[in-house]
């Protein structure tokens, strides 16, 4: 069963009128009541209505003796976190109504010093998918009753051809491919594939997984932004992203997800990418069991800082290196975010080094 921990801190500003709250988790009421003392609110959340965590705060009693006495009366919001991930509040929509001598407003903060209601709607972007048509049609994505060291999995940064590059540069290989090289004396399997999402990815391993074994695995993800959709109707697979504009896309249902594309973009302020993966955490955490209960050890790869970091913070022992990347060179531009040959070679460096690490540590256990 897949449990969501939820942590919310509210602390109250007055003098003698205390501010009145009520907090709800999706429809569930948690408080109502007149703040006297901060609060700590800590709930386990393990059915989310519609694949959506809606937390929703309406703050009153801003009357007219409050706004001739108290103006600085408020309620802060001092933390959101999710899943142990803590979430910037003023993500979140606070429509102010019932103010007098204010007009309604809608405002992003976390101070909420006039009457109204504060919304913050995330979708739940699991990681449930499907293997594309490509993994299932080339040869080496199929293979089974392989004993391998050491496999990689991921999507265009461990499968990256630098001759198709803006410009060409041949002779160059990715981190994953020098790795191959340097250990050629051991069975190791290059899985990435261009192109994939992290649920792509995910449903990799755990084919590979069920017809083979590997004592080491390493997923390189991509950005949470980027998922894979399936139109509930016709079965038709599309690779989306919240970056980009799929106005095409917004009457169908998919079927991961049982919202829109359009749904899915709506919940969002400035993109913030923190809120998702905090919510992907317990279906990584799921995967990351399910490796390792095969006598695999995993590790997790990401070239972008704000996801490593949660990575991080969620999975201390299954993070590998920082593939850290240039966002501003010429080459990173001209290549969809993309690392340089001589980045991947620096990558490569500190994850032979990491590998040799963690492969002193098992044997010594």
């Amino acid at each position: 069963m897949i449990e969501h921990k939820i942590v919310i801190e509210l602390d109250p500003i007055y003098k003698t009128k205390k501010p009145h709250c009520v907090v709800w988790l999706n429809d569930n009421e948690i408080i109502n009541q007149n703040l006297k003392n901060p609060i700590k609110i800590e709930k386990i959340i393990n059915k989310l209505d519609n694949n959506i965590l809606l937390i929703k705060i309406k703050r009153s009693e801003r009357d007219g003796f409050v706004v001739r006495n108290e103006p600085k009366q408020s309620i802060k919001i001092k933390k959101i976190s999710i899943n142990g991930i803590s979430i910037d509040p003023c993500i979140g929509n606070f429509n102010t109504i019932n103010n007098l001598y204010i007009s309604d407003d809608l405002v992003h903060t976390d101070d909420l010093n006039l009457n109204g209601v504060y919304e913050l709607k995330i979708p739940i972007l699991t990681l449930q998918g499907e293997r594309n048509k490509k993994m299932k049609s080339i040869k080496k994505f199929n293979q089974k009753k392989i004993n391998a060291d050491v496999v990689f999995f991921g999507a265009s940064m461990t499968d990256y051809n630098f001759e198709n590059g803006k410009p060409p540069i041949s002779g160059k290989d990715n981190f994953a491919n020098m790795f191959i090289k340097k250990f050629k004396d051991m069975n190791i399997y290059n899985l990435g594939l261009s192109g994939s999402t992290n649920q792509e990815i995910i449903e990799n391993v755990k084919y590979f997984l069920k017809y083979n074994h590997s004592k080491f695995i390493f997923i390189q993800f991509i950005s949470c932004l980027g998922r894979q959709i399936k139109n509930a109707t016709t079965g038709e697979i599309y690779r989306w992203s919240l970056h980009l504009n799929n106005s095409k896309e917004d009457s169908f249902i998919d079927k991961f997800t049982g919202m829109t594309p359009k749904d899915i973009l709506d919940y969002f302020v400035h993109l913030d990418i923190i809120p998702l993966l905090a919510l992907q955490i317990p279906y990584i955490r799921q995967v990351v069991n399910e490796i390792e209960q095969q006598n695999t050890k995993v590790y997790l790869i990401s070239y972008f800082k704000q996801e490593y970091d949660v990575y991080r913070k969620a999975f201390p022992n299954n993070i590998a290196p920082y593939f850290d990347i240039n966002p501003n060179t010429k080459y990173c531009l001209d290549n969809g975010y993309h690392a340089t040959p001589k980045e991947h070679e620096e990558f490569f460096k500190n994850l032979a080094n990491f590998y040799k690490k963690q492969v002193d540590k098992t044997s010594k256990m």
